[in-house]
């Protein structure tokens, strides 16, 4: 069964220059869903939102959805809700996690995505960011990613989020 994609990068300002479009709009709509989801610790609604590829069907999707669902639970848990959230911003640079449903190649095969990048305020981690990846694979705008990051200005940013991403990977059974 295929596990989530978890990932720890750092991102530089500028690496995605393309801030407009239905693409961009997409992945802005996006975020506020994500965030009102955030808001109400709901895991279905912020699952409802996120691309579930459609090799996943019942109870493979169930179990894909479970993940999801932990995931957001976990990250939740370890950073905390989020709050003041602020415009997209290009100016950034982060220690990050991500993940997501799907493998690796199915996301080759579908490599067109859109990001719009959040400031935030962490309950537990104080300053962050929240970055939404959108993705249109059919007819509907879906969130294809979801990046929680801590600023690399911080020294122990890499290693916090390094830490999150270990216990992410357990919930995935990676």
């Amino acid at each position: 069964m295929r596990k989530l994609i978890l990932c720890v990068s750092i991102l530089v300002a500028g690496c995605r220059s393309e801030n407009s479009g239905e693409g961009y709009d997409a992945a802005v709509r996006l975020g506020g869903q994500w965030f009102n989801c955030d808001r109400l610790a709901d895991e279905v609604c912020a699952v409802g939102l996120m691309h579930i590829p459609p090799i996943y069907r019942g109870e493979a999707r169930r179990q894909e959805e479970r993940l999801l669902g932990g995931g957001f639970n976990l990250l939740r848990d370890r950073f905390g809700g989020v709050s003041d959230v602020k415009p997209p911003t290009t100016d950034f640079r982060m220690a990050e996690l991500f993940w997501s449903s799907g493998n690796a190649d199915y996301w080759r095969e579908h490599p067109r995505s859109y990001k719009a990048t959040f400031p935030v305020k962490f309950s537990k981690l104080s300053d962050g960011y929240v970055q939404i990846e959108a993705c249109k694979i059919f007819s509907k705008w879906q969130i294809r990613a979801i990046h929680y990051g801590l600023p690399m200005s911080n020294p122990s940013s890499k290693p916090m989020i390094e830490s999150i991403n270990s216990d992410l990977s357990k919930v995935s059974g990676d």
